[in-house]
């Protein structure tokens, strides 16, 4: 399920067990050192909380606006309309990520990594060497995931975005 609303998620969820169906398994949201409401927020929470769901954060580089980046290519939506704070805030992760030995791209994934519903991670890459070095994030997550989530906590931009995915 990709970016549901909390009372469909809700709703699918309690239809499943009445039915005696496998309900699903993760949540695929948008979730980013930037945006953190709805995978955060209470809602989807009570979820992750319990372990009924695990959660695949997607949109982690926010299309690249996040590393520094300027793409031409359509990108995904924009909740909350914070796409310009998004701008201005990479320069801080650049900093952050210097200040870790690590790149901007291995820092925002290894953010997500370390929050403990995490599943797993979606990023696009176009070369074989970024692969390489998001892969490193693992690493930086596993030995430094709880600095790294203090170091960016400053930078949620989205906490005027609904938790329940309405608006």
């Amino acid at each position: 399920m990709n970016n549901w609303l909390a009372s469909d998620l809700d709703y699918t969820m309690k239809f499943a067990s009445r039915e005696g169906l496998p309900a699903p398994s993760f949540a695929q949201l948008k979730y980013s050192v930037v945006r953190r409401s709805m995978a955060e927020g209470p809602f989807y929470g009570a979820h992750f909380e319990t372990g009924r769901l695990a959660l695949q954060a997607s949109d982690v580089f926010e299309g690249g606006v996040l590393l520094g980046k300027t793409p031409s290519r359509k990108i995904g939506a924009d909740p909350g309309g914070i796409r310009s704070a998004i701008k201005d805030a990479a320069w801080a992760v650049a900093t952050v990520a210097s200040s870790f030995g690590v790149s901007p791209s291995q820092l925002a994934i290894a953010f997500c990594l370390a929050y403990a519903p995490v599943a797993n991670v979606l990023f696009g890459v176009s070369r074989l060497q970024q692969l390489e070095d998001n892969l490193g994030a693992v690493r930086l997550a596993a030995s430094h995931g709880a600095e790294v989530r203090a170091a960016l906590d400053g930078l949620w931009l989205d906490r005027a975005v609904a938790a329940d995915g309405s608006l």
